[in-house]
């Protein structure tokens, strides 16, 4: 365990006992300990860490080592948690920071997760650079992510050629009122990659979807609906376009497989997200 500070300050200026603090801590400790499954022992820790942080656990299955730690107050500057991460990486410690006010993002091979009070219980969330706010964040308990870190479910979702994909699209669906054919202007759409279920999917607005993921979601469309693959030339030429009917819908169309080019357009816009993966059944 870290050392205890005499006191430390809230996100509003005021002084915390240090009674207070070192409960807070020892809390995680005990909910971190109560979450490990059985074969993990407490290890010590390397070497110290950068102000503002505290180890709050450390423990190793015999070929793992895991180390959780708690960044407390607000940070000037994120660069010396980096480079003590790399340190730790370094050395063969594998890393969960957790913040108690104003996470950084998450980076590749630095999850950070914020925690907060609610009622009596800590519950922690995964910071992501870029979160949908409009998307259900995914909440758990300190027990239940330190469960999740030794059993290797807490992982980074990645989109790669060959990979399989669902998509939920919201659009504009145009019915021509003459021969009832069917087009879809795609407003945006949602991909989530099959392999990481549990993952934050990402999302693209028309402007960002490139034209072999479009190509990829009008030949979707024209799967399920085979016998209304577009609007009639012939009747826009006749009608006009003033003479079609429109409506938003929201549609969840896959599994898709993603060619490379496809792949290539969304790796173009995703940011690193860890996530923690669903436990497997029979857990």
């Amino acid at each position: 365990m870290g050392s205890v500070v005499c006191s430390t300050r809230s996100k509003h200026g005021n002084r915390i006992p240090a009674c207070r603090a070192k409960n807070h801590m020892d809390d995680l400790s005990l909910q971190i300990a109560a979450g490990l499954p059985l074969g993990w022992v407490p290890a010590p820790q390397p070497f110290g860490l950068p102000d503002h942080a505290v180890n709050l656990y450390s423990a190793s299955n015999g070929s793992r080592r895991l180390m959780f730690i708690l960044v407390k107050g607000p940070l000037t500057s994120a660069m010396p948690l980096i480079s003590a991460n790399a340190k730790l990486r370094k050395s063969g410690v594998e890393t969960v920071w957790l913040f108690d006010e104003n996470p950084i993002p998450s980076t590749r091979h630095m999850p950070c997760v914020s925690i907060r009070k609610i009622g009596n219980a800590s519950v922690a969330t995964i910071s992501n650079i870029g979160q949908d706010a409009s998307a259900e964040p995914q909440m758990m308990d300190i027990a239940q992510l330190a469960k999740a870190a030794a059993e290797n479910r807490m992982r980074v979702a990645d989109f790669q050629a060959g990979c399989n994909v669902n998509i939920t699209i919201t659009s504009a669906e145009v019915a021509c009122v003459k021969c009832g054919a069917i087009s879809f202007s795609v407003e945006r759409a949602k991909f989530y990659p099959v392999d990481h279920p549990g993952a934050p999917g990402l999302e693209l607005k028309k402007f960002k979807i490139g034209r072999s993921l479009s190509s990829l979601i009008t030949n979707a469309l024209k799967w399920y609906y085979p016998t209304q693959n577009c609007v009639c030339i012939g009747c826009i030429a006749q009608l006009g376009r003033g003479r079609t009917v429109s409506r938003i819908v929201t549609m969840r169309i896959g599994p898709i497989e993603l060619s490379k080019l496809a792949a290539l357009e969304l790796i173009r816009h995703n940011n690193t997200a860890w996530y923690v993966s669903y436990p497997p059944l029979s857990a």
